[in-house]
């Protein structure tokens, strides 16, 4: 029995101290990043206005790096690199983020969420008032040109998740951001 606890102690001493690069995250590239890229300004104010003469104000946030640590018997050890686009819409906008249960505070979302861990697995979510798309569904996203992409409500995971007026369709340019939607009446916004 003192072999075995002595060994455990052995071994959880090592794990703690080893500096190795086994659980080193591999940066974020380009590819990655063009999600991000439009993004570099604090509080990023972008008005969009409708056909019909409507308002949508939504506040855009710098990238948000974060990283955390896993180090547990049942899944494994690893580290993982986070980066995140949080915004906000506006009172007065048109779209707003839903109610949530407690009737009072509105859902937040961010535009771009990606992770990437040192065992190799990386996520990466888009979502825009409430049309989300990840996974496989990213392969769906049409590419216009080198820097315009094209993404459809058909091809979501979601629509309308957590908003009071969704959009269908949006269109992403990698200098700029949103540029364009068109909500669920069909009708066309545009960024001033």
């Amino acid at each position: 029995m003192k072999n075995i606890t002595y060994i455990s102690i052995l071994f959880l001493c090592y794990s703690c101290f080893d500096k190795s690069d086994k659980y080193k995250v591999e940066d974020f590239n380009q590819e990655n990043l063009k999600w991000f890229k439009p993004f570099q300004k604090e509080n990023d104010t972008i008005i969009y206005v409708s056909e019909r003469m409507e308002y949508d104000t939504l506040i855009f946030q710098k990238p948000q790096a974060d990283s955390d640590s896993i180090r547990s018997m049942e899944v494994g050890n690893s580290n993982i690199n986070y980066i995140i686009i949080p915004y906000d819409i506006t009172i007065g906008s048109y779209h707003r983020f839903a109610l949530s249960g407690d009737g009072k505070t509105r859902y937040t979302q961010n535009f771009a969420k990606m992770f990437k861990s040192s065992n190799n697995y990386e996520n990466l979510e888009i979502t825009f008032i409430g049309t989300l798309f990840n996974g496989e569904n990213l392969q769906k996203i049409k590419k216009l040109n080198d820097s315009i992409y094209l993404f459809r409500g058909l091809d979501a995971n979601y629509t309308g998740m957590n908003v009071e007026e969704g959009i269908n369709d949006f269109i992403f340019n990698t200098s700029k951001g949103v540029t364009e939607y068109t909500d669920y009446r069909k009708v066309k916004w545009k960024r001033k």
